[in-house]
């Protein structure tokens, strides 16, 4: 499975929008809570100025 997403902070709580993919099966949406274990994940963060 390959996990891709975009997030931002609204209210002070994390919202993030993710797609995830296997061999039969693509579902995206809003992730509420996940599990990480026995693999990596990279998440890269940009500051914003306005």
């Amino acid at each position: 499975m390959e996990l891709s997403g975009t997030e931002e902070v609204v209210a002070g709580q994390v919202h993030l929008h993710v797609t995830l993919a296997g061999e039969d099966v693509t579902v995206a949406g809003h992730l509420h809570g996940a599990v990480v274990g026995g693999f990596f994940v990279r998440a890269y963060l940009t500051a914003v100025r306005a």
